[in-house]
């Protein structure tokens, strides 16, 4: 019904895996009202070591109501902000000395942003459903929707600053020597 709700728990670090699920459930006629990372591994479950993803993303799904469009350039826009908003809101909550959330946790967050920003218009300019569908799973370096998921992960990776790095400079820096300084940190 029209004001019904489902839940979906979803764990994964591929993009293309992620725009799939998007657009499984865009097709769907669903959209992501709601998401949140929670911390699915813990120690009294035996935590790994390693740089690996410690949480599931819960995403509230709803009905898809509107007939709202979007263009590309627009939604970039909205899911750069969607994005640095759900990092702030986890960094606020977490704490410094015991984190519960690692960067893979971040690029995660950042994913399911994406999937609310992107599942929350009806259309977005010419993009077709079934022909992204098919590239994100046979062809993925060719779907604009990986691409826009991808681009949530390089949003990301530019919230997530080690503590009292000047935003500015880490901006300006490579990958490696973001590596590099973020393995200081650790």
């Amino acid at each position: 019904p029209d004001n019904g709700m489902q839940v979906v728990m979803f764990t994964h670090s591929d993009p293309s895996v992620w725009a799939q699920l998007a657009l499984i459930m865009w097709k769907a006629g669903l959209k992501v009202t709601a998401a949140w990372n929670i911390a699915t591994e813990t120690e009294s479950g035996g935590l790994k070591d390693g740089n690996y993803v410690k949480g599931t993303v819960l995403l509230v799904l709803r009905k898809l109501t509107g007939n709202e469009t979007a263009y590309l350039d627009e939604i970039n826009m909205d899911i750069k902000a969607e994005v640095r908003s759900q990092i702030e809101s986890m960094q606020d909550l977490d704490d410094k000395e015991e984190p519960n959330f690692s960067d893979p946790d971040y690029v995660l967050a950042a994913y399911a942003a994406s999937l609310k920003v992107l599942t929350s218009y009806k259309r977005i300019g010419e993009l077709d459903l079934d022909y992204e569908l098919d590239l994100a799973i046979n062809n993925p370096e060719k779907s604009q929707v990986v691409g826009i998921i991808e681009n949530a992960k390089r949003i990301a990776y530019d919230c997530i600053i080690p503590t009292d790095f000047d935003s500015y400079l880490w901006k300006e820096l490579s990958p490696s020597e973001r590596f590099y300084i973020k393995g200081l940190e650790a």
